[in-house]
């Protein structure tokens, strides 16, 4: 079918091409295109692919006249041939007939007759429907009008093409990156259009360069080139255009500049404060401006630190680097340092950094002073101490240790502490052992290495070792003997000592180990019964005084005891105990028992005998003592040794307690205050109240005596002889018959302690009741009371004083108070 159709299409245009050809020659014409002056000529430029519009002048030159035909031609093989017409014969223009040529214009070509001047329009041109075109207008008067078209088809550029400085084509449009401050050439080539196009660069509106060049008949080149790229050049965009025309838009590439940044400032962030060795801290270091995110780097001199971390901020612009960092004590004085550099950029590190300032304890050494050998230090010779420190803040003491003991300056002592300086002057061998100093301050406390200072000394013997040996003859014993040396290599010497001779014990019964030696020694006779004497030697010298050992015959008295200070106090406290019941003894046989049928006596205030309850009104009650004389005597007593026997003669003593007593006797009677006890309850039970009076007082008679050879008991803050408390004197008794007594009498309770200075005399012992034995309350209806002063088992020695004074009980017939006469032993 389509053959067929194009041929019916070529038979039709034949035929119209015919009847045109008809019209012209019924209008007089010639059947040819004529060549004909051209009233006006035009040039016409249409891009490719674009609109062409081919103006023609139809407006009549006359009044009146009327436009009855337009005919377009071609410039080709045939210019006879019409292409296009429009016929408006014989009607209004709008109602005019379009014709065109279907193979050379298509449907493509239209007349507009409205616009002016009238236009013949093709669309979608083609670079074949370039040439020069003829437009032909009858008029109905006006002679024929020829119009000359030339019609230019401009082709645009192809494509344009960003080269970087290698050649290669920039795909993603991201030039770059460029290190800043470098120098770059940007290429940009254009490739097709016709005419060649002009090739510019751009920088948003503003022309950078449009010295192109042509490179062939289809390619334009411009190169852009940029000096010293700075920091404002990031992420530029430049423009490269191409273009032939001004009928359309130009065709362009775009780029972005990139650019490495280094960095702008580096910064250690916080002050520089000192720092605590052996502490963590976490030091920050910005670095701003560095594009792309810079390498931050931490040194401590020329060592690089590691433990670190970092942070970016959003908009990249700034990286923090965190360093965890514990100092030292020798880091003092280190430079501490952060350095950001950009790595694409050589040189372009900055760096900031603190000089460290590190406090730490004190670094103590010590040692021995440097004109001494610590290895033949002797007793007797001085002795210093050396003492080292670093310190960063500077110590504010420093303290001296002996074994860990503080020594303090002491000259009295032989010891001089002087700052940094210890001295110990004429030392012994207690001042063996480790030393040490400390330096204080503020950060803590430093202690030094211990020095051991090994002091020299001849022999002596070890202490504590036994002295004493019974040994039975032909037995024989192995006597070790100790000694304290340094150096411990000791020679040991052996000698046996008796009241006639010294002989040396042979080396073959001696066995010696360092500072240890065993003599085997058999007695054979009692002259071989005596001493053994052990004597020392080292590298010092000679021991001085020889260890002693006692040999004596087996389950025998030791010879020679060592008196030792304990031991003499108690043989003393001992030989004063027999001395005073020989006395005692001797008293009483002297003085005999007739005479104290009648009297009391007291035991000095120590038992609670010593005071009578006296029934009836006391309300003139005195406390003045009974007997102001005795009061010098009291206080000579306080102050003389109670276990000292004053050596008066036996008689003056006698007349004197005689005369003591009678004044005594004579003595007005006092009343005290009842005394309460504190507490009725005993371990033992309860107290019974033996009287029940509506007045509240007690009296009782105080005895004082003069003269007392017997160690006394001070209470109330004052002290106890030891000779006193640990023995017992003879129990003196005193007993009162409760028969012909009211209701009067309190029981005997122990006071409270606070109620002994209101029951004392100032020159007396305080009194202090003891607690009454059952047996005593219910024995003969009478009350006794007993201060016990010496042990129960010497009580056979006083038996004839105590059935004496218990035959001879003195007895109250009255209820009103009266003089009690005390015998005093």
């Amino acid at each position: 079918m389509a053959p067929v159709v194009s041929a019916n299409n070529n038979l039709l245009n034949n035929v119209i091409r015919v009847l045109w050809m008809c019209v012209f020659c019924y209008q007089g014409s010639t059947a040819r295109f004529t060549e004909e002056p051209a009233s006006a000529i035009y040039a016409v430029e249409a891009v490719q692919g674009g609109v062409a519009k081919l103006p023609c002048d139809i407006v009549p030159s006359l009044p009146g006249d009327k436009m009855h035909i337009v005919i377009w031609f071609k410039d080709g093989e045939d210019r006879k041939t019409p292409i296009y017409s429009f016929d408006a014969r014989d009607k209004a223009p709008e109602q005019g007939k379009h014709w065109h040529d279907e193979s050379v214009l298509g449907a493509r070509a239209y007349f507009r007759y409205q616009d002016d001047p009238a236009k013949l329009t093709l669309d979608s041109v083609r670079d074949s429907d370039g040439g020069i075109y003829h437009c032909r207008v009858d008029f109905k008067q006006t002679p024929t009008r020829n119009i000359k078209v030339n019609l230019t088809i401009i082709i645009p550029p192809e494509q344009l093409s960003v080269l970087d400085e290698t050649g290669v084509h920039i795909s993603d449009y991201i030039l770059g990156p460029y290190n800043e401050g470098s120098s770059i050439n940007i290429t940009c080539v254009a490739t097709g259009g016709r005419p060649p196009p002009k090739v510019t660069w751009w920088q948003e509106n503003a022309l950078l360069d449009d010295s192109f060049e042509y490179l062939s008949e289809r390619r334009v080149r411009n190169i852009l080139h940029l000096e010293k790229l700075e920091r404002k050049h990031l992420h530029t965009v430049f423009t490269c255009q191409a273009s032939n025309n001004n009928l359309v838009a130009p065709i362009s590439s775009s780029v972005t500049l990139d650019i490495n940044l280094r960095p702008l400032r580096v910064r250690l962030l916080g002050e520089n404060k000192p720092l605590s060795a052996d502490n963590t801290y976490e030091l920050s270091c910005e670095v701003v401006g560095s594009r792309p995110q810079p390498t931050i780097t931490w040194w401590k001199g020329s060592v690089q630190m590691k433990n670190t971390r970092e942070t970016t901020s959003p908009d990249l612009n700034t990286t923090t680097s965190v360093l965890t960092f514990t100092p030292t004590v020798e880091d003092g004085g280190k430079y501490l340092s952060c350095r950001g550099q950009q790595p694409h950029i050589s040189d372009s590190g900055l760096e900031d950094g603190w000089k460290l300032d590190i406090y730490h304890v004190p670094l103590v050494s010590l040692e021995l002073g440097s004109t001494l050998n610590g290895s033949v230090i002797k007793e007797g010779v001085d002795v210093y101490f050396e003492c080292n420190i670093k310190s960063n803040p500077w110590v504010y003491k420093v303290s001296w240790r002996h074994n860990g003991k503080q020594l303090y300056n002491n000259a009295q002592a032989n010891t001089i502490v002087s700052n940094q300086s210890l001295v110990l002057q004429s030392i012994t061998k207690a001042r063996s052992g480790h030393y040490t100093c400390v330096g204080h301050n503020q950060e803590g406390d430093g202690e030094s290495n211990p020095v051991q200072l090994d002091v020299k000394f001849i022999p002596t013997c070890r202490p504590g070792q036994p002295k004493v040996f019974g040994v039975a003859r032909h037995e024989t014993a192995r006597i070790l003997c100790e000694l304290e040396a340094n150096p411990t290599d000791v020679q040991f010497i052996w000698k046996f000592n008796n009241t006639a001779d010294t002989v040396d014990i042979p080396q073959n019964q001696i066995h010696s180990e360092r500072t240890r030696s065993t003599a085997a020694y058999k007695p054979m006779t009692e002259l071989d019964y005596g001493t053994l004497l052990c004597w020392g030697r080292n590298e010092i010298g000679m021991q001085k005084e020889p260890c002693i050992f006692y040999i004596n015959p087996a389950a025998s008295t030791p010879a020679l005891l060592q008196i030792t200070p304990l031991l003499g106090a108690l043989i003393g406290v001992v030989a004063a105990l027999i001395l005073v019941a020989v006395i005692i003894v001797v008293v009483i046989r002297m003085r005999g028992g007739g005479e104290r049928d009648d009297k009391d006596y007291d035991d000095g205030g120590l038992s609670s005998s010593g005071r009578r309850c006296v029934a009836g009104n006391a309300d003139k009650a005195s406390t003045e003592p009974l007997n102001k004389d005795l009061n010098d005597s009291v206080d000579s007593l306080e102050e003389k040794n109670p276990d000292i026997i004053p050596q008066n003669n036996g008689e003056d003593d006698y007349q004197d307690e005689e005369r003591a007593f009678e004044r005594l006797n004579n003595a007005p009677v006092r009343v005290y205050g009842r005394m309460h006890s504190p507490n009725n309850q005993t371990k033992n039970g309860t107290y019974d109240t033996y009287c029940t009076k509506t007045n509240d007082e007690i009296t009782y008679a105080e005895l004082s005596l003069t003269n007392q050879q017997m160690p006394h008991v001070i209470y109330n803050q004052q002290a106890i002889p030891m000779s006193v408390i640990r023995r017992q004197e003879p129990t003196v008794y005193a007993q009162i018959d409760m028969k012909r007594i009211p209701q009067c009498l309190q029981p005997l309770s122990p006071p409270h302690p606070s109620s002994f200075q209101t029951l004392h005399h100032p020159h007396l012992p305080a009194y202090i009741p003891r607690p009454l034995r059952e047996e005593q309350l219910i024995h003969e209806n009478a009350i006794s009371a007993e201060t016990p002063l010496m042990s129960p088992r010497d009580t056979s020695a006083l038996q004839p004083l105590l059935e004496v004074s218990s035959t001879r009980t003195p007895t109250m017939t009255s209820t009103q108070p009266r003089t009690v006469t005390a015998t005093r032993f």
